[in-house]
């Protein structure tokens, strides 16, 4: 569910709290289920105790534990689904634009918090959350809640409730992440000790994953179909010297056509050399600039389909954001990605690999392509990243 996937993207990129070093906001995202529609109108808004059930209230922002529990005490209905007859759709009472517009000030405004400023990419990503939340017309309350049954609402956090034409329910809580601290003390690993770098793959593998999720919404080849991008990050167990990136070359290279990648890529697209090139700083940001190039352009495929650039009322065109190079939500998920990437395989972000290789790229296409597939590979002291994006039609 892209959705699900950007909330939790909406943490990562929220405004960093310089007591902390972290992100400033708390973001999390409930599933659970109320009567559909057709059994219960949401015109006049369900009470609190109704939509504790629907919202699977009270818990919350479990990493927080008890302190992250949170009550309804209030509901106002943001927009309801009515029918016009029998047989014919349902249909919000609001138009979803305008309702979309309302819940991205308000998502702003929690996750901008004081002096916080919120930069473009966490802009964009909040009118990308607000109008999946919107889009469908579906019903969407906005609930206040209280840390205990019947306390005081808490005027600083964001609680809504979306319900589908089925009945399911999609609570999204976004809240300062000073109001609910994450538990204290190491987390245990599989063997029961403590596994800081357990943990650290557990958080980049969510973070890979909500960005490809999003990402790959955006990513329309045709009507029908989408491009696909895999990211896998493991440990290569080669004795790579950063004062000697030849001998590493030669290293990876008696390496790579002994693991499972290479007769992968020879599986999938026999047309590919599966010999990786190698790259400089240089050379990796020119592969970087073409997937990004290419990404956009499947973007705006996208946009136009869902009727981006439909005309409004004035007769102009709505396609300004589209033709600003680099200032697309796509552009940033791809960077947020490969950026997440090399930060695991190097060890920390800002930090460039220590080898850097690619297949099938940067993109070169012709009239007569039908896509392409392209492999870029990743090294770090101790681990490998591999990004392969499979664009074939």
């Amino acid at each position: 569910m892209a959705v699900k996937a950007a909330a939790h993207l909406l943490e990562h990129w929220a405004p960093i709290d310089q007591n902390t070093g972290e992100t400033a906001a708390r973001v999390a995202l409930i599933l659970d289920k109320a009567p559909p529609p057709q059994e219960r109108i949401w015109t006049s808004a369900p009470t609190a105790v109704e939509v504790a059930e629907y919202g699977a209230y009270p818990e919350t922002f479990v990493e927080a534990g008890p302190m992250g529990r949170r009550h309804p005490v209030a509901v106002e209905t943001l927009n309801a689904q009515v029918q016009a007859g029998p047989g014919r759709p349902w249909l919000g009472v609001r138009a979803a634009p305008d309702v979309a517009g309302q819940v991205a000030q308000f998502l702003s405004a929690t996750l901008g918090t004081g002096n916080r400023v919120l930069d473009r990419r966490a802009q964009l990503l909040i009118d990308y959350v607000a109008d999946e939340l919107t889009r469908r017309c579906d019903d969407l309350l906005l609930i206040s809640v209280a840390a205990e049954p019947g306390g005081y609402p808490i005027g600083d956090e964001l609680h809504l409730l979306r319900r589908d034409i089925r009945g399911g329910t999609l609570r999204l809580a976004v809240a300062p992440a000073e109001s609910v601290p994450r538990l204290a003390g190491p987390r245990p690993g599989p063997t029961g000790s403590p596994a800081e770098d357990d943990l650290l793959q557990a958080v980049f593998r969510a973070r890979a994953a909500s960005a490809i999720e999003v990402l790959s919404d955006f990513l329309w080849l045709t009507n029908n179909d989408r491009a696909s991008v895999e990211v896998r990050v493991e440990p290569h167990g080669l004795t790579l010297d950063p004062a000697d990136p030849d001998a590493g070359d030669l290293e990876v290279r008696a390496w790579w056509p002994a693991t499972d990648f290479w007769g992968e890529i020879e599986e999938q697209c026999e047309d590919i050399d599966p010999e990786p090139a190698r790259l400089d700083a240089d050379a990796l940001a020119n592969v970087r600039a073409s997937l990004e190039e290419q990404f956009l352009m499947m973007a705006r495929a996208r946009d136009w389909a869902l009727g981006a650039n439909e005309e409004d009322q004035d007769g102009e065109g709505t396609q300004e954001l589209l033709d600003v190079p680099g200032d697309h939500l796509v552009t940033w998920l791809g960077r947020d990605l490969f950026d997440t990437v090399t930060a695991r395989v190097t060890g920390g972000p800002d930090i460039p690999p220590l080898l850097a290789y690619a297949i099938g790229l940067p993109v070169q296409m012709s009239d007569e392509d039908y896509g392409f597939y392209g492999c870029l590979l990743l090294f770090g002291p101790e681990r490998v990243g591999i990004v392969t994006i499979d664009a074939n039609f």
